[in-house]
């Protein structure tokens, strides 16, 4: 099959709603990083001024716009949310919490099947023992009503994967998968999803890898999600030293 990506449009849905208008000057938040891959080995990153809009909530930081890679054969329209909390418990705080999510909805308009690779990660420096929860879901569509629009592994490669500093130690969607939609209409795949997966702390990064290949003028979406919370025993112990550092003080 060709892996040529030719007038690919890939939207993604923003995880909260943005208000105001493009702002220059604008730069990618630090560590951020958006790269995309197709079939052919074709490579692009995300360039800061492609930026429409960023927001911030506390410690959430939500990032949209829109680009044109490969010379304008594709289209994309994205937007993410990256967050690291500080929080407290008892007289002690509580390392960060760190997640990324990623809404996309990737619209395949060339004449042939395509496969893609969508890769977000963000710098973050925590100290652990953290416990990992990740989760996909989304759904295809036979969006130019030729009888069938098809999602499925490509390569052999899991629909999503969770990134730990550079290295995948989650997957969901393993291969083989395939989901298809008929007569117009769109089906459903997932949810997946993995609980409390035990890790160490994070010296570098987190990321999201979503990885398929998408029927010829079809559409897909993918949704999802990593978050970093402490363990139980860390936050135990992170209270015990707060109280007994205000008895000290006393």
């Amino acid at each position: 099959m060709s892996r040529i990506m030719n007038k690919t449009l890939i939207a993604a849905a923003g995880v909260a709603c943005l208000a105001g208008g493009v702002s220059a000057g604008m730069v990618l938040p630090e560590g951020f990083s958006v790269t995309l891959q197709n079939g052919a080995g074709q490579d692009w990153t995300l360039p800061a001024e492609d930026i429409q809009e960023m927001a911030t909530d506390g410690g959430t930081v939500i990032v949209s716009g829109m680009s044109n890679p490969y010379d304008g054969a594709a289209t994309i329209e994205w937007s993410f949310e990256l967050t690291g909390l500080s929080q407290s418990i008892a007289r002690g705080p509580l390392p960060p919490v760190a997640s990324v999510a990623s809404n996309i909805a990737i619209t395949n308009n060339t004449g042939t099947t395509q496969s893609y690779i969508f890769t977000v990660t963000q710098g973050f420096t925590v100290a652990g023992p953290l416990s990992a929860t990740g989760s996909i879901s989304g759904s295809v569509g036979d969006s130019d009503f030729s009888g069938s629009g098809t999602i499925s592994d490509t390569a052999g490669a899991p629909g999503y994967e969770a990134l730990l500093d550079g290295t995948t130690f989650e997957t969901l969607l393993d291969a083989p998968f395939s989901t298809t939609a008929t007569g117009g209409l769109t089906a459903p795949f997932g949810p997946d999803s993995f609980l409390n997966t035990p890790t160490g702390g994070i010296t570098a990064s987190i990321g999201i890898r979503n990885n398929f290949d998408l029927t010829a003028g079809d559409q897909a979406t993918a949704n999802s999600t990593l978050f970093f919370v402490p363990t139980p025993g860390s936050v135990a112990m992170l209270g015990i030293a707060g109280l007994a550092a205000t008895r000290r003080r006393r």
